[in-house]
């Protein structure tokens, strides 16, 4: 399982239309063990927090 401490620097890697996006974050919080529908397993869950001032350019640019 991925283990990660709040605090500690991430980076976001996003493939969209074949082209490798990246974004720095910070994990601000750990959530613990939850079971993840999506992946029909438990797993770890984090809380990044994305300081890259980029990604709320790049959301914008999918929204619209």
């Amino acid at each position: 399982m991925l283990k990660l401490t709040p605090g500690e620097q991430v980076e976001l890697a996003i493939e969209k239309d074949s082209e490798k996006f990246t974004f720095n974050g910070q994990v601000a919080r750990d959530d613990g063990i939850h079971h993840i529908t999506r992946i029909g397993r438990d797993g770890n869950a984090y809380f990044v927090r994305i300081l890259d001032e980029r990604f709320s350019e790049f959301v914008k640019a999918i929204l619209m």
